[in-house]
């Protein structure tokens, strides 16, 4: 096959060439075609273990909906939220709990950087794309914003009143262990 072509301009490549025309001969070893199977009943069935295309498209359309509602309840929660910290007030932050929670999560990530044979500054520089110096100020921040809602969601609880019983505390313990994929609470 001879193809007809012009260099382009600028073609940095060799100026010389910059908007010449040009003759290439090239031999074609392949030709592909894609074939897209038939959209029907056996190939959602197949595919996707549903009986009929409109049973397969209604699984879709219901795991849409159920998504969009679970982002848009997400939304809500994220602003409101971030109007109570925002109108909230910490007058003082408990010192030997934020330091307790600092040491933690400073030692997990020497801990990680260790065993990866290197320094803390190597790991957060590689991991997080920071120096050492700005990990250390973005770790504190995120713990006092921990903390704070952590001390705002109690001041709410005692205010109103509210408390868990203990099979209320042990369902939670429960699901928190399985999100995180941590071993049995027994």
């Amino acid at each position: 096959v001879t193809l007809d072509l012009t260099f382009p301009t600028p073609y940095l490549n060799n100026t010389a060439l910059s908007g010449k025309p040009v003759q290439f001969e090239v031999t074609v070893k392949t030709v592909f075609e894609q074939v897209l199977p038939v959209y029907d009943d056996a190939f959602v069935m197949e595919n996707y273990k549903c009986a009929t295309v409109e049973e397969f498209e209604k699984t879709i359309y219901d795991a849409l909906v159920e998504e969009n509602e679970t982002e848009r309840k997400n939304y809500i929660v994220q602003a409101v939220w971030e109007k109570i910290a925002e109108t909230s007030e910490i007058i003082e932050y408990p010192a030997l709990e934020y330091t307790a929670i600092y040491q933690d999560n400073l030692n997990y990530h020497e801990g990680i950087a260790a065993e990866a044979g290197v320094t803390l500054n190597e790991y957060v520089l590689n991991e997080y794309g920071m120096d050492v110096s700005t990990f250390h100020t973005t770790l504190q921040n995120e713990i006092y914003i921990m903390m704070q809602k952590q001390m705002i969601l109690l001041a709410i609880a005692r205010k109103e009143n509210i408390t868990l019983s203990d099979a209320e505390y042990q369902a939670g313990v429960q699901r928190y262990t399985e999100y995180h994929g941590l071993p049995s609470t027994e």
